[in-house]
């Protein structure tokens, strides 16, 4: 018996397209200004970026791109809060992941790194992220930092 399998190229998620109010905006700039940190760019969305290496490779350029990264993501204070484990990647599509990193990521390419400062609004809000102990590792509201490394990326 052959039996067919139908191929579904559709894809399943959209850019979030979300931007930060200018309150959140100048708040987070006022937080980077006051933990020393004044070498940025600003994106039009509202959070702010410094790119370490632009990459060579492709780039992110639908939601549906496959990205494989290695990162780390702290609060302001340094407290590392998430992060792949040394040596380690993680794949998504990039239509999965929080507003900041769908408009961070496609600035670098395959190989590139980059560091985002993200506000409340495009990284998690206000909700308030525990670990699976119920501790809390993101209080809501949080201005966020992320080194990421882009590895790979499969559009």
């Amino acid at each position: 018996m052959i039996s067919c399998k139908k191929n579904n190229t559709s894809c399943p998620y959209s850019f979030l397209n979300a931007t930060a109010t200018s309150t959140e905006t100048a708040s987070l700039r006022d937080s980077l200004y006051a933990h020393n940190i004044y070498s940025f760019s600003a994106d039009a969305s509202g959070f702010f970026y410094t790119i370490i290496h632009p990459g060579s490779g492709d780039s992110a350029t639908a939601p549906c791109s496959q990205v494989t990264v290695s990162y780390t993501g702290m609060l302001l204070d340094s407290t590392i809060v998430d992060s792949t484990a040394a040596g380690e990647t993680t794949s998504f599509d990039l239509g999965q992941v929080i507003g900041g990193w769908q408009t961070a990521i496609p600035l670098v390419s395959t190989g590139g790194e980059i560091v985002v400062y993200l506000p409340p609004s495009l990284g998690y809000g206000s909700q308030t992220i525990r670990d699976s102990q119920g501790n809390i590792v993101i209080p809501p509201n949080s201005n966020l930092i992320f080194d990421i490394k882009v590895v790979a990326i499969k559009n």
